[in-house]
C-alpha cells in the first residue's frame, strides 16, 4: 500500500467511492475537485496497485493556523479495522509537523458510535485531551433524519518531541 497525495484525476473515484458508501453523505464533485486542488498538502489518499482504498481530507484551520482540520477520512469497507485510517491520520499528522500543529478538529454525528470511537483512539495515542461541543441540534438531513452535530476537538500535542 502507498500514501500520495491527491490530483485533480482522484475527485470522480472518491465521489464514487462516498457514493457507494452507506456511511457518508454525498458530497457534491466540486467539494471533491476542491479538495483535490486547494487542500493537496493537507490530503492524502491510500492505494494499493492502482486502486484508491481510502483518503483523508483535511486543512488548516484559517482562524487557528495551530489547527488542521480534518473534513473527512474514508477506508474502503472490507480494509476497515486494520489500522488504516489511523496510519493514514497520523502520516498526514508527519507530513504537516512544520506547520506547528498542535490541535486538531473535526464535526461527526453525535451518534456516530464508530467515528467517536476512532478519534478517542487517536487521542489516547497522542496522550492528549478530547472533547466535544455542539454546533447544531435537530437537524434533518436529506433522508429526513434527525440528527445532532457536534465538533471534536483533540489537542494540544506535540509531534517534533513525541516521535522524533
Amino acid at each position: 500500500m502507498t500514501i500520495r497525495k491527491p490530483e485533480i484525476k482522484d475527485a470522480v473515484v472518491l465521489r464514487n467511492l462516498e457514493i457507494n458508501s452507506s456511511v457518508l453523505e454525498v458530497d457534491s464533485i466540486h467539494s471533491f475537485i476542491n479538495f483535490c486542488k486547494h487542500s493537496r498538502d493537507t490530503s492524502l489518499i491510500l492505494e494499493e496497485s492502482n486502486r484508491i482504498l481510502g483518503f483523508i481530507f483535511g486543512n488548516i484551520d484559517s482562524n487557528e493556523s495551530n489547527t488542521i482540520f480534518i473534513h473527512q477520512i474514508f477506508i474502503e469497507p472490507e480494509y476497515r479495522r486494520k489500522g488504516l485510517a489511523t496510519f493514514m491520520l497520523f502520516n498526514l499528522l508527519s507530513l504537516i509537523q512544520t506547520k506547528k500543529i498542535d490541535s486538531l478538529k473535526t464535526i461527526i454525528f453525535k451518534n456516530d458510535t464508530q467515528l467517536d470511537a476512532f478519534y478517542k483512539s487517536i487521542t489516547k495515542k497522542l496522550e492528549t485531551k478530547y472533547s466535544k461541543t455542539v454546533l447544531l441540534e435537530n437537524v434533518k438531513n436529506s433522508n429526513n433524519q434527525k440528527l445532532n452535530i457536534i465538533q471534536l476537538h483533540i489537542g494540544s500535542f506535540d509531534l517534533l518531541s513525541k516521535y522524533n
